[in-house]
C-alpha cells in the first residue's frame, strides 16, 4: 500500500466516523440536537478528507498538464518531482 491509498483510505475512514458520529449524537439525544462537539469532529472529518482530495486532484491535474505540454522541470517520470516543483511551475 502506498501513501497516496493510505492518505484515500484514512480520509474515507474518517469521513465515515465522522458521520456515524453526527448520526449516532442526534438519534440518541432526547431532544435531536447534535453537540457541538460531534458538530466540531464532523467538520474537521470534512476539511482533512477535502485537503486530501483536492490536493491529489491538484497534483494529478498539474502533471497531466506538464506531460501534456512538453514535460519541462517536472514529468511524471522523473523521481524528483516534489510539490514544490509543481507548485513553481503551476504559477508561470
Amino acid at each position: 500500500m502506498n501513501k497516496e491509498n493510505t492518505s484515500i483510505i484514512s480520509a474515507l475512514a474518517l469521513l465515515a466516523s465522522g458521520v456515524v458520529l453526527a448520526y449516532l449524537s442526534f438519534f440518541t439525544s432526547e431532544d435531536g440536537e447534535i453537540s457541538n462537539s460531534v458538530l466540531w469532529y464532523f467538520a474537521q472529518t470534512l476539511v482533512y478528507a477535502g485537503s486530501v482530495f483536492g490536493l491529489k486532484i491538484y497534483v494529478d491535474y498539474v502533471l497531466e498538464k506538464r506531460n501534456q505540454y512538453g514535460g519541462g522541470a517536472c514529468t511524471a517520470t522523473l523521481p524528483k518531482c516534489t510539490v514544490a516543483t509543481l507548485m513553481k511551475g503551476a504559477s508561470s
